[in-house]
């Protein structure tokens, strides 16, 4: 859920953008409208689990770099203001993109 929430807007991406011209505008719009409200609420779902109960989560996506005794990570962290800013932007870029698909 953590990972999904911050990649889903670019899984809707890399889903659309190469069938663009193949798919209907009604399907590509629904694709990307979709992982941007499920972006949202796996968002909220954060807020409530870190923000609100103070419970600061950190998500190893892979290890980048491994050499001897160094381990370089791919991690997400998520703490009180990355909850706030994640539920802010994700919901702010969720309605202007159901803006701008209306009128595009």
């Amino acid at each position: 859920m953590y990972a999904a929430a911050v990649l889903l807007p670019l899984l809707a991406f890399l889903l659309t953008a190469p069938l663009a011209g193949r798919l209907q505008p009604r399907m590509v719009n629904t694709i990307t409208i979709g992982c941007m409200l499920l972006s949202v609420l796996f968002s909220a779902q954060i807020f409530v689990e870190v923000a609100l109960a103070g419970a600061p989560q950190l998500v190893r996506l892979f290890t980048w770099i491994p050499a001897g005794d160094l381990s370089v990570a791919w991690q997400l962290r998520f703490d009180t203001l990355s909850a706030v800013m994640l539920v802010v932007v994700t919901g702010v870029s969720t309605l202007v993109h159901i803006y701008s698909t209306g009128y595009m």
